[in-house]
C-alpha cells in the first residue's frame, strides 16, 4: 500500500499497524512489566513490531505527507480494540471470547 503513494490507502494501512504492531507491542511490554515475568512475544514486539511500526509512520508523514494529526488519530483509532482486549488480559485476567 505504501508503494501506492495513496495517502488515503497508506493511511487506513497504519490503522491496520496501529492494530497489529503499535498496540500489540506495547500490550505485550506492559504485560512484562505488571506481571514481572517474561510474556511470551514481547521480544518480536520490542525488535520488530515496535520499529517497523515507527518506521511505517515516519514514512507516511514525511514522504507521503499525511497530516501528523490525520496520522496519529488513525493509529490510535486502529489501536482500540487491540488496547481494549490488552487490558481486559493484562489487568482483569479475562478474554474477549
Amino acid at each position: 500500500l505504501a508503494g501506492t503513494g495513496e495517502r488515503a490507502a497508506a493511511t487506513l494501512m497504519l490503522a491496520w499497524l496501529g492494530f497489529l504492531m503499535l498496540a500489540n507491542g506495547v500490550f505485550h511490554i506492559v504485560a512484562t512489566v505488571v506481571h514481572v515475568r517474561y510474556c511470551p512475544g514481547v521480544v518480536t514486539a520490542t525488535i520488530l513490531y515496535l520499529p517497523y511500526f515507527a518506521w511505517y509512520f515516519w514514512f507516511v508523514v514525511r514522504h507521503l505527507r499525511v497530516r501528523m494529526a490525520v496520522a496519529v488519530v488513525s493509529a490510535l483509532v486502529g489501536s482500540v480494540p487491540m488496547v481494549i482486549h490488552g487490558y481486559l488480559i493484562v489487568f482483569r485476567g479475562d478474554r474477549l471470547f
